[in-house]
This record gives structure tokens, sequence and C-alpha cells, in this order.
């Protein structure tokens, strides 16, 4: 299975059942005034240039098709024990008591807690999300989703709008006895 990493407060979110839903930037097309129709075909958004209908970028999304599963990559901490320690279980002050967490960038399948299952995808201009959509990220609102958006990536990424997937899945416990 492949990983998704998530935040610690995506992770709070999640195991609450507030969150079903993250938007990753994408690379596609380059930030400029082209304007662009988005076009699917299987496994792949195509952008088109408005004016002549040509593809001007692609974007596949082959492991993060709906139906897939993906493992939740989060923060952590193996214990002497063997026991997992998660960094969003924890107050602020208590995870900062920790020295050296684990990068989530290199988790293992076996310590995740958690897996997505992808329901649908598509692409998207951040600015298009409704409030129903900042919801569905965990957020309370568009200007909460705004704030959280400008914490994880450059202060003006939000004015930039960028291109976006949109993934929304389900989230499902990985059974201790796997």
């Amino acid at each position: 299975m492949t990983g998704l990493i998530f935040q610690g407060f995506s992770v709070q979110r999640m195991l609450e059942g507030k969150k079903t839903a993250t938007r990753r930037l994408t690379h596609w097309p380059k930030q400029d005034a082209t304007p662009v129709t988005v076009a699917k075909v299987p496994n792949l958004w195509l952008a088109l240039d408005e004016e002549t209908e040509r593809p001007i970028a692609g974007f596949t999304y082959r492991s993060h098709s709906p139906g897939k599963a993906l493992y939740v990559k989060e923060s952590y901490l193996l214990q002497d024990d063997d026991s997992i320690l998660y960094k969003a279980d924890l107050t602020p002050e208590k995870a900062a008591e920790v020295k050296k967490w684990g990068n989530p960038i290199f988790m293992k399948e076996i310590y995740a807690r958690l897996y997505v299952r992808i329901t649908d995808v598509h692409i998207q201009r951040v600015h298009e999300m409704t409030e129903e959509d900042a919801r569905a990220e965990g957020a309370t609102s568009l200007a909460d989703f705004r704030r959280v958006w400008n914490t994880l990536h450059d202060e003006d990424r939000w004015d930039t709008n960028p291109w976006v997937c949109a993934y929304t899945f389900t989230v499902h416990p990985i059974p201790k006895d796997r």
C-alpha cells in the first residue's frame, strides 16, 4: 500500500470524523494567464488551451485513483517497548518534549494506524473551494482553511490561486492484529 503524509492536526480531524478530503498542489499548468479547460480521461487529467483546445499539461493519478487505499503517514515515535507514540495524540507542549520524532516521509506501513480509501479525485483551482469543501478538509470555514493552507505553504500561496488535486476519502483504522 502507498502512503500519504498528513500533518498532526489533519490526523486529529480524521480521528474525530471531521476530515474526509485533502488538496495537494499540482505543478500544472504553469501559473500564467493562459485560459485553461480541464478534461478527464481514465487516470489522467488534461489541461487544454481554451483557444486551441490542445493539451498543454497532464496530471496522472493512477496511484491515488478512486478505490485505492493509502495508509496515513504521520509523525511517530517507536518506543523502547516497541509501542508507537503518535505526535497527533499529544498536546503541543507534550509533543515538544520528544527530542526526535520519526519523519512521516519515512514511515513504514507497519507503523500506520489509519488508512484512507479514495472515493473521488478532481483537479481545481484552490479558489474554487466552497465552505462545504473546507469543512470536508477538517476546517471550520473557508477562512480557517485558508489560514491553515498558508501555514503549510508559502504565505501568499493562496493568493496565486494554484491548481490542486482534490481527493475525497473515507477513513479506516488499520487492525492491530494485521
